[in-house]
């Protein structure tokens, strides 16, 4: 027992170690455990009931289950943290099944199990539909689906194992939208993306794929405005949305809601509800000059020499340094007869128009706009916060939620055109 009791130590639940065995006056087994980093000793009684489950399911595996039989297993992942399903499979194999010739059906609902199960060579990974449908699951069967979604953060079993996986752009989405619409998003796998580019590229590929019947679960994206409309449409399992703010942060820019988190949290600046709005405003309006003077040049004459998307899409280096060389000759050409400060006076001409074109607009609409993670992490930091900036969104969120406001409405109207089946 000493063996078996380190086996599983060593490899499944670690940090932990077997004591002493004794058996009482009274013909009772006592275990007791001890953890090294700590030196802290405890009865097994104090361990988990995941914990026990696996030592004693362990035990009667290896002690009672005859050579060449079979072993049926329902949930082994219940009551145990992922880290410690990961490892649950290939350690029946080693200590288990190999030794003693036996084969395991499981039955479970972890992903990290199945996500085993899909990579390895020796096992058979079955997707009970129905009481009468049973499926091979085959990674060449749908091996563009899968590729598309390993590229895009996410595992294969994250689409065979939820109702669908949404995926979002910014650092905080998925906890952001987990606590605010749990409702619209809990049985869909969440995943974090970097941008759209390379996204959009899995996109058709994906879309492609459902039109040989190779997808069967929903897969939408939602990006964020950004002051670039995606030209991206719909298929029935492929949705792609935008916010209809810059981000989904400025749906969060609520003076009351984050006035009410600041004091509920006791930070050490929070002014009025009337100041409050304000500085909100004038954090989001500081942007605006920096935007207009990036469009103002880039439209500017002469062309400015950046690299452009374009470009590498060429077959080799030397016809890409043709195209570059091609128009950095040009810039330098029209850079000939450039006078410094009729270029100045131009620019600033061109940015002052643009501002009173939009200034107006801006003050009036800065919660749509503006870059709402900015203006958010800014207004954070000017509060004097007691709590982490990611605790900051989520208790904004969640107080958005009860108190139904419109914000809230209008990202689970997104949602709702989203994920609806």
């Amino acid at each position: 027992m000493e063996e078996d009791f380190a086996l599983v130590f060593d490899e499944l639940l670690t940090g932990k170690e077997l004591d002493a065995l004794a058996l009482t006056q009274e013909g009772m087994l006592t275990v007791r455990i001890r953890e090294p980093e700590t030196n802290a000793f405890y009865d097994i009684d104090s361990m988990s009931s995941g914990e026990k489950g696996l030592l004693l399911t362990f035990f009667l595996m290896k002690r009672s289950t005859a050579h060449g039989g079979i072993i049926l297993l329902d949930e082994p992942e219940l009551h145990l943290n992922p880290a410690v399903s990961r490892k649950i499979v290939p350690f029946l194999r080693e200590q288990v099944l190999e030794p003693l010739g036996i084969q395991a059906i499981i039955c479970t609902h972890s992903p990290e199990i199945t996500a085993h199960a899909f990579d390895d060579s020796e096992s058979t990974l079955l997707y009970l539909r129905a009481s009468t449908d049973i499926t091979p699951i085959l990674r060449t069967d749908k091996a563009e689906v899968y590729e598309a979604i390993e590229r895009l953060g996410s595992e294969p079993s994250d689409i065979m194992f939820s109702q669908g996986s949404v995926y979002v752009e910014g650092e905080h989405d998925a906890e952001l939208l987990t606590t605010g619409w749990p409702d619209r998003v809990g049985s869909y796998k969440i995943t974090e993306l970097g941008g759209q580019g390379e996204v959009e590229k899995q996109i058709k590929t994906l879309q492609a794929e459902e039109q040989k019947d190779k997808l069967d679960n929903p897969q939408c994206f939602i990006f964020d405005l950004d002051r670039r409309p995606t030209s991206l449409t719909d298929t029935p399992l492929v949705k792609v949305r935008q916010w209809n703010k810059h981000s989904l942060e400025n749906y969060l820019l609520d003076p009351i809601v984050i006035y009410d988190v600041a004091k509920a949290n006791n930070f050490k600046n929070v002014p009025t509800r009337g100041a409050l709005r304000t500085k909100l405003q004038t954090i989001a309006l500081n942007q605006l000059q920096g935007i207009i003077a990036r469009d103002v040049y880039a439209d500017a004459e002469p062309d400015n020499p950046g690299f452009r998307a374009g470009v590498a899409s060429k077959v080799t280096y030397a016809e890409m340094g043709e195209e570059l060389v091609a128009r950095l000759v040009s810039i330098k050409e029209e850079l000939a007869d450039l006078e410094p400060s009729e270029w100045v006076e131009q620019f600033v001409s061109r940015c002052e128009a643009k501002d009173r074109e939009q200034r107006e607009d801006w003050r009036d609409n800065w919660q749509t706009h503006a870059n709402g993670k900015l203006v958010l992490n800014e207004t954070y930091k000017q509060l004097g916060p007691q709590i982490s900036f990611l605790d900051f969104k989520r208790q904004i969120v969640s107080a958005m939620q009860t108190k139904n406001t419109q914000n809230w409405q209008e990202v689970d109207r997104v949602l709702a055109s989203a994920l609806q089946s």
